[in-house]
Order: structure tokens, then sequence, then C-alpha cells
């Protein structure tokens, strides 16, 4: 095990890595691609991630941007997205103290470790439901799935799962699986956008499907301050429409649940930009599947 204790400016990351599983790093000694603990000394806020090791040409190209602010070959810098600062407490562009430690776990615990913050919620919910099938199984019980709610929406910072047995009527779940974006939301709106909804409606009708989860991105870009709905707010909101679309399109009832991957700040960008990443105000549909 080794921990290094390093002084570092950190920077915003650059658009394309927002939702990213990863922190870039510029003049650390540390090793491309290796899962490793960061830990804030000023808060003893810590996190496990992936980190990537930035060379010249990764420094080049993030310094050519309009949107980002240069970084200087000599600094000790780390570069993360908007949910890995605010999850370390790290300020973005000034100097954090911060201590790295390299594990010698197995590469799949590290993996682990890592998907308990991973940026798409997504992630996170089918960590957290493989440790409770873990649970359950050293305990011998059965687990079953029958709802999963949310969080109210003056809560829409967390999302909150919960899971019941059913008497007499048990279904294991086999997994949840990825079926549609609708993107194309207006930026700073959650109205839904043209879709044709047709494609999906047969698969959310399925008799092994159990629920549907519905999971709303936010804008990349920071909302205007005129806005009525933050961007946490419009992740929430898209995926409630979402919700409410599908909960028409239904034969039978079927638990719907929404979640949010909603930045509470964004990123600045340029009016072209704002309209070149318009695919990422999206709502993701999955759906949860009977166990074979």
């Amino acid at each position: 095990m080794v921990v290094k204790v390093v002084d570092v400016l950190v920077k915003a990351s650059k658009i394309e890595d927002i939702a990213a599983p990863f922190i870039w790093t510029a003049g650390i000694d540390i090793e491309h691609k290796e899962i490793v603990r960061i830990k804030n000394l000023n808060n003893k806020n810590k996190v496990w991630v992936e980190i990537f090791n930035g060379a010249d040409n990764f420094i080049k190209n993030y310094n050519a941007r309009e949107t980002t602010i240069s970084i200087r070959t000599k600094d000790k810098v780390i570069i993360a997205s908007d949910w890995y600062r605010n999850l370390l407490g790290l300020d973005k562009n000034k100097v954090n103290i911060i201590e790295i430690k390299r594990s010698k776990f197995p590469l799949f615990i590290k993996s682990f470790l890592a998907a308990k913050s991973h940026p798409d919620t997504n992630v996170r919910l089918a960590t957290y439901l493989a440790i409770l099938s873990v649970i359950l199984g050293i305990v011998g019980a059965c687990p079953v799935i029958s709802g999963l709610f949310t969080s109210s929406e003056n809560e829409n910072k967390n999302n909150h799962f919960f899971y019941a047995s059913i008497s007499n009527n048990e279904v294991a779940v086999d997994g949840i699986k990825y079926v549609a974006s609708v993107s194309g939301f207006k930026s700073g709106s959650y109205h839904l956008p043209e879709y044709d909804w047709n494609v999906i409606a047969d698969t959310i009708n399925d008799e092994n499907v159990l629920f549907i989860i519905t999971s709303g991105f936010t804008d990349p870009q920071k909302v205007k301050i005129d806005n009525s709905c933050s961007n946490e707010c419009l992740a929430n909101k898209r995926a409630e429409k979402v919700h409410e679309k599908l909960n028409s399109l239904l034969v039978s009832p079927k638990p719907i649940f929404s979640m949010e991957n909603g930045l509470s700040e964004g990123v600045k960008l340029l009016d072209s930009q704002v309209r070149e990443y318009s695919s990422e105000r999206k709502v993701k549909i999955y759906i949860g599947t009977k166990q074979a």
C-alpha cells in the first residue's frame, strides 16, 4: 500500500468527461488507468476512482479550449468533473491538499469500490443491488423486489429505494436492462420532445417486465439564473414527464420509478456547444426483468 500526499490545483473536466467515471491528472507520479483512493485532507471526504495520467497532448488539447483555464506544465493538477469535485469537496481552480492511496486490493474489489461512487445513478443502483443480493444470499433469504420508490421532488438530491417480499408471489429479478433514450429536450426545459413512443410500447408491456426506470439527465451547461428550475430539478422533471408518458402506454399497471443524474451547476458552454450537446439532455429508460 502506497500513500502520497500532494498539493494539487483542481481544474474542471472537459465537456466530454462531465459524466465520465474517471479523473485526469497531470504532473503527478502515478500509473495511468489505476484505481486509487483520493482523500481530501481538509474535510476527510474520500472516493475510489480510476485515474488517467494526462500527457503533453492532453494538456495541449485542454489548453486549446475556450471554456477552460489553461494548465501550466509545472503544476500538479487533477482535472475532475463536478460530480467528483462535489463528492470530495474540492475547490475548483484552487490548490487543495489531497491524499492518493494506491492499494494492493484485487482489481475486482477496487472496481466495486469505484462503482459505489460512479456518476451514473444506474451503475450505483446495480452495485447496491449486488450488495443486497450477496447479503440475502448469505443469510439464505430469497430477495424479492416488488417496487422501488424515489424521494419526493423536495428531496431531489437523493434517491431512496426499498424492497419488499410479497407472500406467495415471490419473483426474482434477473437484471436491469437499458431500453432507449428520449433525447432532444430543449435547453432549460423539461417538456417532452418529439419521440416515437410506439418503439418501446411493446417492450415495456412484455409480461417478463417487473418494473421500469426513468433516469433523467440535466443540461450539461449551467441553467440561467432566472430559470425557475435548477439543473437537478430539470433532471428530475424530465424523468417524471417520461414516467407519466410510459404509465399511459402500459396495458396493465407496473411500478415505474424515476431518478436523476443532475449536475448541481454544469459547465460553461458557448451557444454553439449548447446546441451541439442537445443529445445529452435526455431520459434513459431501463426495465427490470424476471429471472428465467
